[in-house]
C-alpha cells in the first residue's frame, strides 16, 4: 500500500439480495489494521530461506521425471523471486533501517508443537548477532505440486517447403499448486511473530509431435510461477501495513414511495437525493419503515466514512424495531471503528 487510505471510494452494485428484491447491495472500501504489528524497536531486518528438501527422482521414469526436474529448477527461481518480493517491499518501508537478504541458507530444524528446536534459536541469534540484525524474516519453506494429464490431438505442422499439415500430436495440461510458508523471528524474546501461508495455483497447456516436446512448448511456465511468487513476496510484506478491503452492504429499496423512489436516485447516482428522502420516513408513522430508514442512514454514513454517525442511526433503526439483522450490524459497526483508529493510529506511525 503506497497512497494514504483516509477516503472511501463509492462503489454502487444494484444486485437483489433477497428472494422478493427488496433490498439491493452497496460495496464499500473499508480500512483494516496490519495483520502484524511490530516492535518500534526492531530496525534492521534480514531474510533467509531455509534449506529445502530435494525430491527423491529414483523411481521416477519418463514424462514424469521430466515434469519433476522442471519443478525442482523452477523452485529455485520461484523462491528467489518470493525472496526478492518480500525484500522490495520491506525497503520501501521507512520504519526500517536496513534490510538484507542473506544468502546461505538457514538450517532450521523444528519441535513437535512447529516452534523452532534450542538448536534453531542458536543459529537465529548467531545470524542476528553477527549481521547486527533485530528480527529474521523466513521463507519456511516453499514447494510445488504438479499434476499433469495428456490426450492426443491434432495439430498443424509445416513442412520442409513450409507448408502446413494437420499431423498427429499430443496436448500437455500442467496444474501446479506453489505453496510458500513465511514466519518472523524474534531472536531475543525467542517468538515466532508471525506465520502465513500462501497458496496459488498455475495452470498451463501446450502441444507438440510427442508428449516431451509438448512439455518443452510451455513457454510462459516459468515467467508465470515467477510472478506469483513475487506477489507473495510483496503480499507478506504488505501484511505489516493497513490495507483496504471491501465489504458489502445491503439496504432497503421497498417498503415506502420514498423508499422506492430513492433507489431510481441511486441507479443514477445521485446520493443526495436519496438521503433527503429516507430523511423524510424517519418520522414515517409505521416503525418499521422508520427502522428501514435509519437503517439506510447508519449504511450511507459508513460509506461516507463517518462511522460512528453510521452507529448512531443503528441504534436508532433498532429502537424503532428490534432484529437480529440489526444487531449483528450494530456490533460489525462497534468492530469497524476500532479497527479504523488501529488502522489510523498506524498510518500515523508509518508518516502517512
Amino acid at each position: 500500500m503506497r497512497k494514504p487510505l483516509f477516503h472511501f471510494l463509492i462503489g454502487i452494485f444494484c444486485l437483489g439480495i433477497s428472494s422478493c428484491g427488496t433490498t439491493n447491495q452497496v460495496a464499500i472500501n473499508t480500512l483494516e489494521p496490519a495483520a502484524v504489528e511490530l516492535s518500534k524497536d526492531i530496525r534492521r531486518i534480514g531474510i533467509v530461506k531455509t534449506k529445502s528438501s530435494v525430491q527423491n527422482l529414483r523411481d521416477l521414469k519418463g514424462l514424469g521425471k521430466a515434469i519433476a526436474n522442471e519443478d525442482a529448477s523452477l523452485s529455485e527461481v520461484g523462491q528467489e523471486a518470493a525472496l526478492n518480493g518480500l525484500l522490495e517491499e520491506l525497503m520501501a518501508d521507512s520504519r526500517f533501517d536496513s534490510v538484507i537478504l542473506l544468502k546461505n541458507e538457514a538450517d532450521l530444524t523444528y519441535g513437535n508443537a512447529g516452534t523452532p528446536s534450542e538448536v534453531s534459536w542458536t543459529a537465529i541469534q548467531k545470524l542476528c548477532e553477527t549481521h547486527k540484525l533485530d528480527a529474521i524474516f523466513s521463507l519456511a519453506y516453499y514447494q510445488t505440486n504438479t499434476q499433469y494429464s495428456l490426450k492426443k490431438t491434432k495439430m498443424a505442422r509445416a513442412d520442409m517447403i513450409r507448408r502446413e499439415a494437420e499431423v498427429k500430436g499430443h496436448e500437455i495440461n500442467l496444474e501446479t499448486l506453489i505453496e510458500n510458508g513465511w514466519r518472523i523471528y524474534d531472536p531475543f524474546s525467542r517468538e515466532v511473530l508471525d506465520e502465513f501461508v500462501f497458496r496459488e495455483e498455475l495452470k498451463t497447456s501446450a502441444r507438440g509431435t510427442s508428449p516431451l516436446r509438448a512439455l518443452m512448448a510451455l513457454n510462459d511456465r516459468k515467467d508465470s510461477l515467477v510472478f506469483k511468487s513475487k506477489t507473495a513476496g510483496h503480499a507478506y510484506g504488505a501484511r505489516l501495513q493497513p490495507n483496504e478491503h471491501t465489504v458489502y452492504r445491503k439496504y432497503h429499496v421497498k417498503g415506502s414511495d420514498n423508499l422506492a423512489m430513492a433507489e431510481s436516485h441511486i441507479a443514477d447516482e445521485n446520493w443526495d437525493s436519496a438521503v433527503a428522502l429516507w430523511q423524510r420516513d424517519t418520522n414515517h408513522e409505521k416503525d418499521k419503515v422508520r427502522a428501514m430508514t435509519c437503517y439506510n442512514l447508519a449504511v450511507f454514513s459508513e460509506l461516507t466514512g463517518n462511522l460512528e454517525e453510521a452507529l448512531s442511526w443503528a441504534y436508532k433503526s433498532d429502537e424503532h424495531q428490534h432484529s437480529k439483522e440489526t444487531g449483528e450490524y450494530i456490533e460489525t459497526l462497534k468492530l469497524r471503528i476500532a479497527k479504523d483508529q488501529l488502522a489510523r493510529k498506524q498510518l500515523a506511525e508509518l508518516g502517512r
